[in-house]
């Protein structure tokens, strides 16, 4: 009986922590739209301290010889015949997403979605298996593009979205300040 009361109390004072911060972030978006905010863009930026949000493709942590990284490390190419549903070819950023700040959100362009359409974004960590698409493993969350469903780390999708497949835009964030992820 004492250790769920424990876990009653340390919810009541996690919610609390979280209404906080959900109530100090609405009221500087508050005073910012009302023309009064006293933070400058100059301090935000030292708030920012020197985490840097990724910039390009990890060319040595990814599914190996299922893709090939341009040179830019901006785009990457599926280069197997997807014999089997373990053949994916997955990559990661170079960094981790930042988490000093409220939003952090990235976009892909499918220039190509293959015969299958099997395309996924989404979120890793690092030491995700680089043979599984986003949202199969544990700890990953992944929008697939060929039926629209999301997967929450467990392998089974539920109703999320629209398929995308070539020519599409998607996009990919997370909302630090509601603790969610979101796809668009």
């Amino acid at each position: 009986m004492t250790n769920n009361n424990n876990n009653n109390n340390n919810n009541n004072s996690n919610s609390g922590s979280k209404n906080q911060l959900q109530e100090m972030v609405g009221s500087y978006f508050l005073e910012l739209a009302r023309g009064t905010s006293k933070m400058k863009e100059e301090n935000m930026e030292e708030d920012m301290g020197d985490e840097e949000a990724p910039t390009e493709l990890n060319t040595i942590n990814s599914s190996g010889g299922f893709l090939v990284v341009s040179t830019d490390k901006l785009s990457v190419k599926y280069t197997s015949v997807n014999l089997h549903g373990h053949d994916v070819g997955v990559v990661q950023a170079s960094k981790p997403a930042p988490v000093k700040r409220l939003v952090y959100y990235f976009e892909i362009f499918v220039k190509d979605a293959g015969t299958k359409g099997q395309i996924a974004i989404g979120f890793t960590t690092d030491t995700f298996k680089m043979r599984r698409q986003p949202g199969w493993e544990a700890h990953s969350w992944g929008y697939h593009g060929d039926d629209g469903l999301l997967y929450r780390g467990q392998g089974k999708g539920e109703a999320f979205g629209p398929t995308y497949t070539t020519n599409d835009i998607v996009g990919a964030g997370i909302n630090y300040a509601s603790q969610e992820f979101f796809f668009t």
